[in-house]
């Protein structure tokens, strides 16, 4: 009897079955994104299909002691919760809502860690310092911090950029090819008044770039590969740097090669604001009439 009604229940039709088939693939479609992208060679601008693979990552997530932890509490989360299970209703109740108030009130002194990006990334420095991805991530947060520095506290903010300078020196140390961490190194020195040091840093991004799309020719990839936006501030910062040195000619080619950049991704409006407002303080433009209003608004 049973078989028969079993036998009696409406299937599901292949439309059905298809769509259902189609919403699981939708839903997990971008968990294999993300696995892909773990062996990615790029650590900041992604491209399909990635131009290389690494296991690197996997090696820098191992040595956080972060994951280990996380790891472990997972791991006794796993034992405990069976046991639980096999205690009396009363007992079970009693130990899971120690354990939650406990959970609470450490996340509620966490939190205080957390408050802000500076706070953040010093927590993490602190327990991963080898770790070029973690200090550009704390220079950058001490770095932006210093504009919250009243500026009358001159010594204050000089030691906040002396600690940012720090990390993304310790940055590219660890991770020669950090080329956010070079550009925002040549952006402190410039802060600093060292424009000459800072040129040297943002010729380094440049460089990086221009090996990132030989090397993308060389493995004979399709189309070339788009130009990371951290090139074009790259190229500003270094168009900045050398009006301070008082060279506008050369500041000048240093924003027409912001500006070809900007072309490729799309940048044009806010490189024109950039590139205009400082060849207008440098007097490039009176004295190099290259680029105006019009030729930015054809470009764009």
């Amino acid at each position: 009897m049973r078989s028969d009604a079993v036998q009696s229940e409406p299937r599901a039709s292949i439309g059905l079955k298809a769509a259902t088939a189609g919403a699981l693939i939708f839903l997990h479609f971008p968990i294999l994104l993300i696995f892909l992208y773990a062996f990615n060679v790029e650590d900041a601008a992604y491209t399909f299909p990635p131009p290389g693979l690494t296991t690197k990552w996997f090696g820098e997530l191992f040595a956080r002691q972060a994951f280990w932890n996380a790891l472990g509490l997972s791991v006794v989360v796993a034992i405990v919760a069976p046991v639980l299970r096999k205690l009396p209703m009363p007992a079970a109740y009693t130990v899971a809502g120690f354990v939650i108030v406990v959970l609470v009130v450490g996340t509620a002194i966490r939190s205080n860690v957390f408050a802000g990006g500076l706070e953040l990334w010093t927590d993490t420095a602190s327990k991963n310092p080898n770790s070029a991805m973690v200090r550009n991530n704390l220079g950058n947060s001490q770095f932006a911090s210093v504009a919250e520095i009243p500026a009358e506290q001159i010594d204050e903010r000089d030691a906040r950029l002396a600690l940012a300078k720090q990390n993304f020196e310790a940055a590219v140390h660890i991770d020669p090819t950090h080329d956010g961490a070079w550009r925002m190194l040549g952006e402190t020195l410039l802060v600093q008044k060292k424009p000459a040091d800072a040129v040297g840093m943002f010729d380094k991004t440049l460089a990086l770039e221009a090996q990132r799309q030989l090397e993308a020719t060389q493995r004979k990839t399709e189309q070339k590969l788009p130009a990371k936006e951290n090139s074009v501030d790259a190229a500003m910062g270094r168009g900045r740097a050398l009006a301070e040195l008082q060279k506008p000619v050369a500041a000048d080619d240093a924003l027409h090669v912001a500006v070809v950049i900007a072309c490729e991704i799309k940048r044009v409006l806010v490189c024109y604001h950039v590139c205009v407002s400082a060849a207008i303080h440098t007097q490039v433009l009176a004295k190099q009439p290259r680029v105006g209003r019009g030729d930015f608004l054809r470009l764009d």
